[in-house]
């Protein structure tokens, strides 16, 4: 399942089937809802998250005081973006 979206991104291109596979057998399914936060600007990251299915929207720290960005300057990650 999850090798099939690894192919797919250039960082994890040059892996071997082996190693590839040892990193699928370490993921998790984590499923977010609409409007969910997943990560606060300047937090410090845990944990790697790629997109399996879906969009995500990211928003700096202006964004969320009401001051959304429109048309081109909107960040959406897409499906095997990370």
């Amino acid at each position: 399942l999850f090798k099939d979206v690894f192919s797919q991104i250039s960082f994890f291109a040059e892996l071997d089937d082996l190693v590839l596979g040892e990193i699928c057998l370490a993921l998790r399914t984590r499923i977010y809802l609409p409007s969910d936060i997943i990560i606060y600007q300047g937090d410090i990251g845990k944990e790697f998250f790629i997109i399996a299915k879906g969009v995500v929207e990211v928003l700096q720290e202006n964004d969320r005081a009401g001051e959304k960005r429109k048309g081109s300057n909107r960040i959406l990650l897409h499906s095997g973006q990370f």
